[in-house]
């Protein structure tokens, strides 16, 4: 983590904090009068608080004292007051109200009650209750990862350490792996073995990757050991062909994750990964030479159905096409997406 105070990883850092600014939460209840649309009791909200009345208000402003009043009525052209009580109801464009915004008629409808006008809410000096929050995290779903290819799956912000300076995380994450071959010679037999060579999770502060200690990550994936067969079924109408595939593998679940945990910290989490690919065919190169494997993780449950599902089509590819999966779905139940801390 060398030169983590050089002013490039600063602004970085204070990039990322951005992603994680969350705005206050704004109490709005449950409207009692369900026969009154939120346009109407927002309007005649806003006319009353465009009244300003003075027994609403923190100020007299905008009411009369008695002497102002007496001052009007004396001054007044023959004395003569004409009230019109309807005027109260006339509507109003807002820009005559020097109201801000897109022009649009203001009135007000004292048959709508007046609601969450003047809530009754305790202002207190001092409020001792405060949540703390050690950590914030963003995972990004249903991200593709290349084969070989160090690829950002989450951002991990460190807010408060508990007064201990390393913490160790865990990360699971529900992943599927996507098998592509294009111009694929029509000679068989067609067949492909699939198996994971290896995996690795990488985190980084400021573009920097940070060392691993006490201990490297440990991984848990049920279907490591286990290869994916396919079985290509070449369109008889056609040379050469394509086909692709997307095979559930389970939820991966990398521990011991050790780092640093300063507070005001943001880390990227990616993940790498290697594959071995083998067919009984070698005289068809093709097949082995003209497939790619791509690895999705942080599956969301909607992706994940598609996946196993027959006739699901993930990311609106046919699955699986002009192949059949012999083995390698993986048994595992879903879970969502989760990297946890041990405070």
């Amino acid at each position: 983590m060398a030169g983590i105070l050089n002013l490039q990883s600063i602004c970085d850092q204070r990039r990322q904090q951005q992603l994680f600014n969350k705005p206050l939460p704004r109490y709005t209840p449950i409207s009692p009068y369900p026969k009154y649309t939120e346009f109407q009791l927002n309007m005649r909200r806003k006319a009353e608080i465009l009244r300003h009345s003075s027994n609403t208000s923190s100020s007299q402003t905008n009411s009369l004292t008695r002497k102002e009043k007496w001052a009007k009525l004396s001054n007044a052209k023959n004395n003569k007051i004409i009230y019109c009580p309807n005027d109260l109801y006339l509507p109003t464009l807002s820009s005559s109200c020097d109201v801000p915004g897109p022009v649009t008629v203001l009135y007000n409808d004292n048959k709508i009650p007046l609601y969450n006008f003047a809530s009754n809410t305790a202002a207190f000096a001092v409020d001792n209750t405060r949540e703390v929050i050690n950590y914030s995290t963003i995972l990004n779903n249903n991200i593709i990862i290349p084969s070989n290819t160090e690829t950002s799956i989450a951002t991990l912000y460190i807010q408060n350490n508990q007064n201990t300076p390393v913490h160790t995380f865990s990360l699971q994450t529900p992943i599927a792996f996507y098998i592509y071959g294009s111009d694929i010679n029509k000679s068989g037999p067609y067949d492909l073995q699939l198996l994971l060579s290896s995996i690795s999770l990488l985190t980084y502060y400021s573009g920097e990757e940070t060392l691993a200690f006490n201990d490297p990550p440990k991984y848990q994936y049920t279907t490591m050991n286990s290869p994916i067969y396919l079985e290509l079924t070449p369109p008889s109408t056609t040379d050469k062909f394509s086909f692709s595939a997307f095979v559930y593998a389970g939820i991966l679940k990398i521990s011991n994750i050790n780092l640093y945990t300063e507070p005001g910290f943001i880390y990227d989490v990616k993940l790498n990964f290697n594959t071995a690919l083998s067919s009984s065919n070698t005289s068809n190169s093709s097949i082995i030479n003209n497939t790619h494997v791509y690895m999705y993780t942080n599956l969301t449950k909607e992706i994940y159905n598609d996946i196993i599902s027959v006739g699901g089509k993930p990311f609106n590819n046919t699955n699986p096409y002009n192949c059949i999966i012999n083995r390698g779905i993986s048994s595992d139940a879903y879970i969502s997406a989760d990297l946890t801390g041990n405070f």
